[in-house]
């Protein structure tokens, strides 16, 4: 690692850091594993699973894995967009990186603690983009993703209504719209003022955290006034664009699974619970939201999909929607330890 990239940002995949991820690794496999077995254990039927899966579409599959090349490519591109947008001129290969990695480190540490050092660490490795630029990049592109995940929350109590539902579901349905109304709340503080908060809450123990976040709601601010103050009209409207198109690729995989386990199934339920889950599983204490993200699906899910499939269903949704990105991004990650020795 360079020595000045070092000061500006202490992250390298040295030794130290190899071996954290090796052993985040080792775990997150072993939740996965335990968490699939847990979940085909109790929705597998021997007898209907195999006449069901006897009827399903193999090339469903393909139609999801092709959703989610999509998808990679078009966010690479809505990144590198996004860059020249804020001035910045950030390589293909680095957004593809930044967004992979990114997940390869968010699926192997809890609450995703190693991928923001290591997507600024990169920026200026390779784009020799600051860590403040970096950091508005960052914001933006989960800014533009969320704006739309979360303004899908009245569409979902309006089709799923809250006293229409119970038990797990009810729950994580709650949370979702619990978490839509702070983050566009702290999207409106941040515009108008981030230090209001610090005013209304007295508490001292709050003031210490609350620091914290008016200081990431500042960054907000700045880079949202980075992006709408930005002399590239073109490349604003591409960048939203493709960040509707890729949500559109990334929800589609919910259909084209269910498709392919020749499930019949109402497509604006399959978008709204995807966009659900996307919400309220934003942030998890376990890595990858391993057992979260299975649980919180299987509740989710279980009004689209039988029971006897649910357990494959979910295996094959966590894949095409979490694995296969950080498999990728575990490729681009080892590959630049590498050349680094």
């Amino acid at each position: 690692m360079k020595k000045d990239a070092a000061v500006v940002y202490p992250y390298g995949v040295d030794k130290a850091q190899l071996k954290k991820v090796k052993r985040g690794i080792q775990i997150a496999l072993i939740l996965f594993g335990l968490v699939a077995i847990a979940v085909l254990y109790f929705t597998v039927d021997p007898k209907l699973t195999w006449e069901a899966l006897q009827k399903s579409r193999p090339i469903g599959l393909i139609v999801a894995g092709a959703l989610w090349t999509a998808w990679f490519l078009t966010d690479g591109l809505r990144t590198r967009l996004l860059a020249k947008t804020l001035g910045q001129n950030l390589p293909y290969s680095t957004a593809l990186d930044m967004i992979s990695a990114g997940m390869f480190l968010a699926v192997v540490t809890p609450f995703q603690v190693s991928g923001l050092p290591y997507q600024l660490w990169i920026f200026k490795q390779d784009g020799k983009i600051d860590p403040g630029p970096g950091a508005a990049l960052i914001v933006l592109r989960g800014l533009l993703i969320y704006l739309f995940v979360f303004g899908t929350a009245p569409f979902a109590l309006w089709v799923f209504g809250i006293r229409e539902q119970s038990g797990f579901f009810k729950a994580v349905l709650i949370y979702f719209l619990v978490i839509a109304s702070v983050f566009f709340l702290v999207f409106l503080l941040s515009l108008i003022n981030p230090e209001a908060l610090t005013k209304v809450i007295r508490w001292k123990r709050a003031q210490k955290f609350l620091s914290g976040f008016v200081g990431q709601m500042r960054e907000m601010r700045k880079a949202i006034g980075m992006f709408f103050r930005a002399r590239r009209p073109a490349a604003l409207i591409a960048t939203i664009a493709l960040s509707v198109l890729c949500l559109a690729f990334y929800w589609s995989t919910v259909p084209a699974v269910l498709w392919a386990l020749g499930l019949s199934f109402d497509p604006l339920k399959a978008f709204l619970l995807q966009a659900l889950l996307q919400g309220a599983l934003l942030y998890s204490p376990t890595p990858g939201a391993a057992g979260i993200a299975e649980g919180a699906g299987a509740a989710v899910f279980s009004s689209l999909c039988p029971k006897h499939l649910l357990g494959v269903f979910i295996v094959l949704w966590r894949f095409f929607t979490v694995y296969m990105t950080a498999i990728v991004g575990g490729f681009f990650f080892f590959r630049r330890a590498g050349r680094m020795g």
